[in-house]
C-alpha cells in the first residue's frame, strides 16, 4: 500500500456507512435514527468490510492490501440495498434486516449476493492450485460470506452501544437484585 492510502481507504468505508444509512431516510428506519444507532449502523458496515478481508486473507494467498482491496468492492455491493428497498417503497423496520440475506429485504439479499460473490472472486483470484480447487475455494469463501453477513446483523451490537433495558448494566442490575427494581423501570420478579 502506498502512504496514506490506509486512511483513505477507512475513511471512504465510514462515508459509505453513512451514506447507506442515509439513504434509508424516509423510512421508519431513517426517521428514528439517533446518534447511537447511527454510531452503530457505521460499525456494522465496518465490519461488514473487515469480514470480506479477513475471508480473502484467510482463504488465499492475497495480500492484505490486495484483500483490502477487494473488501472496498464488496462494500460497494452492500451499498445496493438501500436502493433496491426504497425502490419497492418497502417499509423496513430495522436496518439490520438490511443485512440478511434471505429473510431480510430484498435488497439485503442483492448485497449480500453481490458481496459474497466479490469476496469469492477476491478468493478466486489470489488463489493457487488447479481450477477445481480453486473454485472449491471460492464456493466455500462464498457461503462463509454470506453466513458471515448474517451474523454481524443479529443485533448483539445494539445493547452495548444504547442506554436503556437492554443494555449491559441494567441486565446486569437485573441478575443482582430480582426481588427490586432496577434503573430500568421494570420491577423484579420473585
Amino acid at each position: 500500500m502506498q502512504r496514506g492510502q490506509p486512511t483513505v481507504m477507512f475513511s471512504f468505508t465510514i462515508l459509505v456507512a453513512v451514506l447507506r444509512v442515509f439513504a434509508y431516510g424516509g423510512t421508519p428506519v431513517g426517521e428514528a435514527l439517533s446518534p447511537a444507532a447511527l454510531v452503530e449502523f457505521v460499525v456494522l458496515n465496518s465490519l461488514a468490510f473487515a469480514l470480506a478481508a479477513l475471508l480473502v486473507v484467510a482463504m488465499s494467498r492475497a495480500t492484505l492490501s490486495r484483500a483490502a482491496h477487494v473488501a472496498l468492492y464488496a462494500q460497494a455491493l452492500l451499498f445496493l440495498a438501500p436502493f433496491v428497498d426504497v425502490g419497492l417503497g418497502l417499509s423496513i423496520a430495522s436496518y439490520e434486516d438490511t443485512y440478511v440475506a434471505g429473510i431480510g429485504s430484498p435488497g439485503a439479499l442483492l448485497g449480500d449476493v453481490g458481496f459474497a460473490a466479490v469476496v469469492a472472486w477476491g478468493v478466486w483470484d489470489a488463489s493457487v492450485g488447479t481450477a477445481r480447487a480453486r473454485r472449491v475455494n471460492a464456493g466455500v469463501a462464498a457461503v462463509l460470506a454470506l453466513a458471515g453477513m448474517s451474523l454481524l446483523a443479529v443485533p448483539w451490537l445494539g445493547p452495548v452501544l444504547s442506554r436503556g433495558c437492554s443494555s449491559w448494566a441494567c441486565r446486569s442490575s437485573r441478575r443482582r437484585d430480582r426481588t427490586s427494581s432496577s434503573d430500568c423501570g421494570l420491577t423484579g420478579r420473585t
